[in-house]
């Protein structure tokens, strides 16, 4: 398997293009053709979550016959999850799935 094959599998069902896939591998310094293995899990996992971040901003896509669509907060928590499963809870500590908005005016 390569690293590229192994960001398409922890991709599940979000798809994204090869050329994608391939550009955020070489931007993490990474050979899309090389072998995988398991001491590049953490390098893997840091290009999916960097890929699945750019779909956030997304509620679906079109291009030809294909359409996907999203809900964006259960994506943001497979994110979530993607990440603290691997160790990288602090990539997405940014990424909030409440969106609620607290009245604190009361407290000043």
């Amino acid at each position: 398997m390569t690293l590229y094959e192994a960001v398409k599998a922890e991709l599940l069902q979000y798809s994204a293009s090869k050329s994608t896939i391939e550009k955020a591998l070489v931007d993490a310094g990474l050979e899309p053709s090389a072998t995988y293995s398991a001491s590049e899990k953490t390098n893997v996992a840091r290009v999916v979550i960097t890929i699945l971040r750019r779909l956030v901003s997304l509620a679906s896509e079109n291009e030809g016959g294909f359409s996907q669509s999203y809900n964006v907060g259960e994506l943001k928590k497979y994110i979530k999850s993607f990440a603290a499963e691997n160790g990288l809870s602090d990539l997405v500590e940014d990424l909030s799935t409440d969106d609620t908005i607290n009245d604190k005016s009361d407290i000043w």
